[in-house]
Formats: structure tokens, C-alpha cells, sequence
């Protein structure tokens, strides 16, 4: 099986391609070769399962003190599989061709609008293969020769190559660091993030000098609410939560490629036994995915900037947690427009 930790997959993203310039990283570069509708296509589904991963095991208890130290620190992951419909895509767009046109005794290159049509073209989770996509351009205009107009109507067909898959993976995870203090007025503080050295890390791994190939980050804050202080007659433990995330991709020159911000609030239950707890809960989210490149067209540089919506609106979560001690080990899953897996190991005092 094909998959990817989150923090590798970004580092093999920043990695640069034989072909590419010098501060160039291969998504950037590939990205620089289409314009921005079939990017939006292309880059769609990463947005979608970003959103997936990004917002999945945000909790494993609803049990919130209402005054006093209440600690807990681990590795927080989830695994999302990309189906198959997230691998291609078809698409009618418009764009230019160099079309050779002929009036009279007159051969002339002219640059003339089209209709392209990709057919199951490889998104960003696709086969490496550069498809090909076929186009139509008709066309009804004139050329000039020693100062006399001659009209030219016609029809070119023809086929152009264009960008392949980038990570052809069947899993990709998202392992952070978790971090949750508490507690004030039933009320806990939550940090995540992925250590910069293990961006790094993945960089040097996949051939990159991350001084000179560009940087990733992740980090995320949110706040925890115990609900049975108002409560205080129910069976089992209950709580809201609300969390925000922001990961970042830049190249070598600091400017950005990719922002994913994603926002998460739920409803969560738990109930704990000496050594084992039930958790569940539902969750309202929204991820947003920026995407900034330059595309290099006939010598014109057209700078790139769109923002796509992830499909994850609404999951339910359900998972178990083992308590040993100081030692927590939880795992779960959530289902939604994806299915998640969770997973987490800590220490909770």
C-alpha cells in the first residue's frame, strides 16, 4: 500500500524536479504549466482530503475539570484513503493554440481561442503520466498583406500534453503534536503542530535543501468547554469544542504556494470506566485551500491566486481510549464526505 505521512508528503512536494529552475519546487513548477481552471480541478481534491485529515482526532474524552491543572501531551494522527474519484477529473475549459492559418498567398501563425476537453485527466493524487487533451478551435478573422484585408474562416483540432499526478498514494496521515491545558472555569486551551524539524527532516529524505527548496508548517489553537457543570445529572461527560488550523507551503523565497485554513466545532460525549472510555460526538467544519503560482504562457507571466472549499461540512466521531495510568492510547474513526482514521499516544495527568 501507497501512503504518505502528512509532513513527508509536503517535504516531497518542496523536493525539486530535474526540470525545474533552480528555487522552483515540483508543485510550483507543475502548477506553472496549466491555467487556473484546470488547476482548481487538478488541486480540488487535496483540499478535500487536507480538510479530512486536518480536522479528525481533535479529541478523545468530553471530561473537563472545573478548576485545576489538567495536562495532556501525545501524537495526534489520522489516515484518510483517497478513493478513486479523487484521482482524475474531466473538464471543458477555454484557452489559446497557435493555429497556422492560409489566405490567398498569405501563411500566418495567429493565437486564437479554443475549447479544451480533459477526460479523465490525472488530478494531484493521479498517475505520474502527462495525459493528453484535446482541443477545437474555430475561428472566423482576418490577416492583413500590403495593406489589404483578407478574411480566414476555419477549424484546427488537435491534442496538447499537460500536467501528470504528483503523489499517485493510496493513504495519506497527519500526525501532530497535541497539546491541552486546562483547567479555568470548566474550560481547557489546546495547541497542535508539527515540529519544524520534522518538516525538514522530510525535506532532506525526498532530496531538498530546505534552504533552498522552501518550508512547511502547521499550527493550531482551540478552546474545550465542559457542558455538565450546568449539567451536573448526566451519565456520562459532555463538552463543545471549537479549533482552528493553518498549514502553510512556501517555495525557497519565502512567498506562498499553498494555505489551508480549517475550522472544526462539536459536540463531544464521552463516558469512562477504570481503564477504558467510549467517545463520540458530531462536528460542523469548513477548509479553505489557497493556491498562489505563476503561470508562464507564450512568454506571459499570469500570476495564479484561488481559494477552493474542502467537501467535509459535517463527520461523526466515535472511538475507544485505553487509560494506563499516566499513559493514554486512543483510536476511532469518522465518517462524513470521507471515512478517518484516528489514532493517538500520550501522557494525561
Amino acid at each position: 500500500m501507497r501512503w504518505l505521512l502528512l509532513f513527508t508528503g509536503l517535504a516531497l512536494a518542496l523536493a525539486p524536479p530535474a526540470q525545474a529552475q533552480e528555487n522552483d519546487n515540483e508543485l510550483e513548477a507543475t502548477l506553472g504549466e496549466v491555467g487556473e481552471a484546470y488547476a482548481r480541478a487538478y488541486t480540488q481534491p487535496l483540499a478535500d482530503v487536507l480538510g479530512a485529515d486536518f480536522n479528525a482526532g481533535l479529541f478523545h474524552t468530553a471530561r473537563v475539570r472545573r478548576l485545576g491543572l489538567n495536562v495532556y501531551l501525545g501524537i495526534s494522527g489520522a489516515a484518510v484513503r483517497i478513493p478513486a474519484s479523487s484521482r482524475r477529473f474531466s473538464l471543458t475549459y477555454t484557452g489559446q493554440v497557435d493555429v497556422e492559418v492560409e489566405a490567398g498567398p498569405v501563411r500566418r501563425t495567429l493565437t486564437l481561442p479554443a475549447t479544451f476537453e480533459a477526460r479523465e485527466a490525472p488530478t494531484i493524487f493521479g498517475e505520474e503520466e502527462e495525459p493528453q487533451v484535446d482541443y477545437l478551435s474555430r475561428y472566423d478573422t482576418t490577416v492583413t498583406y500590403l495593406g489589404i484585408t483578407l478574411p480566414v474562416a476555419g477549424e484546427e483540432a488537435g491534442q496538447v500534453e499537460t500536467i501528470g499526478g504528483l503523489a499517485n498514494i493510496d493513504l495519506i496521515g497527519a500526525p501532530m503534536l497535541h497539546l491541552r491545558v486546562g483547567s479555568v472555569l470548566s474550560t481547557d486551551l489546546i495547541v497542535r503542530w508539527i515540529p519544524a524539524r520534522l518538516v525538514e527532516q522530510g525535506i532532506r529524505a525526498a532530496g531538498g535543501n530546505p534552504d533552498e527548496v522552501g518550508s512547511a508548517e502547521l499550527f493550531g489553537l482551540g478552546v474545550r468547554h465542559g457542558l455538565n457543570t450546568y449539567l451536573p445529572v448526566l451519565p456520562m461527560d459532555l463538552a463543545v469544542q471549537v479549533l482552528w488550523q493553518r498549514a502553510r507551503l512556501a517555495d525557497a523565497a519565502e512567498e506562498e504556494i499553498l494555505r489551508v485554513d480549517a475550522f472544526a466545532a462539536s459536540l463531544q460525549a464521552s463516558k469512562q470506566w477504570r481503564f477504558v472510555s467510549l467517545y463520540g460526538g458530531v462536528q460542523t467544519e469548513e477548509t479553505k485551500l489557497r493556491v498562489q503560482y505563476t503561470f508562464e504562457d507564450r512568454g506571459a507571466t499570469v500570476p495564479v491566486d484561488f481559494t477552493l472549499t474542502g467537501a467535509m461540512k459535517t463527520r461523526l466521531v466515535l472511538g475507544t481510549a485505553l487509560h494506563l495510568g499516566p499513559v493514554l492510547l486512543n483510536a476511532g474513526a469518522t465518517f462524513g464526505s470521507f471515512t478517518t482514521y484516528t489514532g493517538g499516544l500520550g501522557l494525561a495527568w
